[in-house]
């Protein structure tokens, strides 16, 4: 039995064996080795063979009957230059790549490809047969022109041209551009031509010009470089003497090149962004200068400023040092009264201080904080009065970096204690006194700052209250003789520089009849019961004495009567005792009525 191989591929290389097995008999044969040398020439094709700039080129490789792991190779060579190697891994017998990017486009591009089997050493194919692509330009590279030249003085016009020719046949977007670094100056679509103008070109205008071409897949460019001289340098400060604080001269230079001989230029010094000297002058010479001489408070940031067809330079700032000078302080408040809890903003200024100044803030000797100023700004700090030890004198310390500190005046700070509640007593305690004698109010404040101003005040009185100003925390108001009119209703005020005012609860005042008039009304009420009696008795007696003499008179009528009348007629004696005795009785009943009703006067009179 025969097994043919045909044709033989690389993938065909390895060990071989033959197996027999007849009537449940085996037998194998002895092992060959067979080695299958080299790899056949890949195929190489390619999607065009013409195509426009940026237009993609897929480019094909394939190792016919050949089934493994292979790396491809791709040549890509423009013109005589050394071939670009692309490697692609696969696990089939092709492999694809696509090009866009041709670096000469003059000269047609070359591409082979080559297949190596991996794992097998020297198992390489040969390179597959040339195939070449030609490159049709979709536009020209783009021309820069710059005019009168690319090397011109500062406050020189330049002017910069693009120009870029496409292909007729192209119909694609096509842009432009004119930029330099990447600031786009200036840009045309579907146009082949753009321009800019640099007016008054300063040095910062020197730099790279770039004029580009653009379409969706393709870019060229060209670029020239512009170089701008200097006009005129940059000012240049000279002080003199540099140590002292005051009467020092200030030179200000510049230095000119010769188109800007006979121009007219400005110079100016300026401190703090304020021009403290300006003058206009005609450049005749090849550097001028400027002198300023400084004053005593001269502290501050310098700079000069030289002006030339509407070119401007400034100096290096010059920071001159000034020490700080005696600091002024003050306070938020109106006066140098403040309230307990009240927060107090203190400020201190140095007016001739060179920033940084730092300030400091004391109450007596302690000190209370640290604020340090970069600019010539009052310093603030703010304290909360929490404490009556907070009273006392205040003050500010300022210093630089070129003096010691200097102190500010002193300025005191009392601190007041608002008053909260207040309160009134009386003497007698319960209120009570009698009339014509005296009457004490005592009004009180819970604490409080002095002095502390207490009123008195009667409940729906039109008057003005009693006041009185103490350096003490209570007042007392005396009141003396009491009469009647004296009572009421009272309560009474106490305020203090804190202008807050504590009222008290209202209290009652009863005045009592006095004792003397009590004795008094009682004795002329005893005096008018005597006399009643007296009047009562007399004219009982009277009565009495008149009906005894009636009686007697009576009787001796009626004695003569009776003895002319009938016996039954006659009345007895007897009788007539009864009837005198009768009267008496009603008398003396009214009497004791009367007595009753002026021990009951004397009761109430006592009560």
């Amino acid at each position: 039995m025969q097994f043919k191989i045909a044709p033989a591929w690389i993938t065909h290389s390895g060990i071989y064996q033959c197996h027999v097995k007849a009537q449940e008999k085996e037998k194998e044969s002895t092992e060959l080795k067979i080695n299958v040398k080299g790899v056949s020439q890949p195929e190489l094709s390619v999607s065009k063979s013409e195509v426009i700039e940026g237009e993609p080129v897929h480019l094909t490789c394939l190792v016919k009957e050949e089934y493994a792991f292979f790396l491809f190779s791709f040549y890509i060579a423009s013109g005589n230059k050394d071939p670009k190697v692309k490697k692609i891994r696969s696990y089939k017998n092709v492999a694809k790549i696509t090009l866009t990017d041709w670096e000469d486009k003059t000269v047609p591009i070359i591409v082979r490809c080559q297949a190596e089997l991996l794992g097998i050493d020297g198992a390489i194919s040969p390179k597959s047969e040339t195939r070449l692509i030609a490159i049709k330009d979709v536009f020209a590279t783009p021309k820069i022109n710059i005019w009168p030249s690319n090397n011109v003085t500062e406050a020189d016009n330049v002017n910069i041209t693009c120009t870029g020719k496409k292909n007729p046949s192209f119909r694609g977007p096509f842009e432009i551009i004119l930029k330099e670094g990447h600031r786009i100056l200036a840009t045309e679509k579907n146009n082949e031509f753009v321009s800019y103008l640099l007016r008054s070109a300063k040095i910062n205008d020197s730099g790279i010009y770039e004029c580009m071409a653009e379409s969706s897949t393709v870019s060229k460019k060209d670029f020239r470089h512009v170089y701008v001289g200097e006009l005129f340098s940059k000012p240049s400060f000279k002080i003199c003497p540099s140590s002292a604080y005051r009467n020092r001269t200030i030179s200000c230079t510049a230095t000119f090149s010769k188109k800007a001989q006979n121009a007219t230029a400005d110079i100016m010094l300026l401190k703090d962004d304020n021009v403290q000297i300006h003058r206009r002058l005609r450049i005749t010479e090849m550097s001028e200068t400027l002198q300023y001489k400084t004053q005593e408070s001269a502290g501050g940031t310098y700079l000069c400023k030289v002006t030339l067809k509407n070119i401007t330079k400034l100096s290096e700032n010059c920071s001159l040092s000034v020490p700080a000078s005696i600091p002024e302080f003050s306070y938020n408040t109106k006066s140098t009264k403040v309230l307990l809890g009240e927060n107090v903003t203190m400020s201190c200024y140095s007016k001739q201080g060179t920033p940084p100044v730092q300030y400091k803030f004391y109450r007596g000797v302690k000190l209370l904080g640290i604020v340090t100023m970069n600019k010539p700004q009052p310093a603030t700090l703010t304290v909360t009065v929490d404490s009556v030890q907070h009273t006392g004198e205040y003050r500010c310390t300022a210093e630089n970096s070129i003096t010691i500190a200097q102190h500010s005046k002193q300025m005191q700070i009392r601190v007041i204690v608002p008053i909260r509640t207040a309160s009134l007593l009386v003497i007698p305690e319960n209120g009570e006194v009698e009339d014509g004698k005296e009457l004490i109010f005592v009004c009180s404040a819970n604490n409080g700052s002095w002095p502390i101003t207490f009123s008195l005040y009667r409940v729906k009185e039109q008057k003005p209250p009693k006041q009185r100003k103490e350096n003490a925390v209570s007042a007392a108001f005396f009141h003396k003789p009491v009469s009647s009119e004296t009572q009421g209703q009272y309560y009474c005020t106490a305020t203090n520089n804190a202008n807050m005012t504590a009222q008290s609860p209202v209290i009652t005042i009863t005045v009592l009849m006095a004792t003397w008039k009590k004795i008094l009304i009682a004795g002329i009420i005893l005096t008018v019961l005597a006399v009643i009696i007296f009047l009562v008795y007399y004219n009982h007696f009277k009565k009495q004495k008149a009906l005894m003499k009636n009686v007697e008179i009576s009787k001796k009528t009626a004695t003569m009567d009776y003895n002319m009348k009938p016996a039954s007629e006659q009345i007895n004696e007897q009788d007539v005792s009864h009837i005198t005795i009768d009267e008496t009785n009603n008398v003396n009943s009214k009497v004791e009525k009367c007595t009753d009703e002026t021990q009951d006067a004397n009761h109430k009179l006592d009560g």
